[in-house]
């Protein structure tokens, strides 16, 4: 099973929250040019602005340390920032997404669905006027 480190960041101010946002965002969307797997949320609290929750889903150790070296070339927070940070990492032991299932059922559906419309589409072009 996947890991799962979930980080508590309060910062001193709502600014420096956001500033931890714009950096999370830059981070997701440069991303997009590598092919290291990143699954992250970064989760801005809504009636405390000033806290920010990050979490990162790794598929082992060594997915763990690929993603933590590549996220080393982006600056760490600026100490003046300087959050307070409460950290949770722990082994997933049971997970449930029923909306892949979900997905996967329609795409069989679709799929059976198109073939029975090509089956159709093939049958209906035969002239039975002419057969014997």
């Amino acid at each position: 099973m996947s890991i799962i480190r979930l980080t508590v960041r309060t910062f001193q101010s709502v600014e420096h929250a956001n500033m931890f946002v714009v950096m999370s965002e830059k981070i997701a969307s440069e991303s997009h040019n590598t092919d290291l797997k990143l699954n992250m949320k970064i989760i801005q609290n809504v009636d405390q602005k000033n806290q920010v929750t990050s979490i990162w889903e790794y598929d082992d150790e060594k997915h763990m340390k690929e993603v933590r070296s590549y996220l080393s070339q982006y600056n760490s927070i600026p100490n003046s920032l300087s959050p307070k940070e409460i950290a949770y990492h722990g082994e997933v032991k049971v997970s449930a997404n029923n909306k892949e299932e979900v997905i996967r059922d329609f795409i069989k559906v679709s799929n059976k669905f198109n073939l029975y419309l090509e089956n159709f589409n093939y049958i209906s072009h035969i002239d039975f006027s002419k057969s014997h």
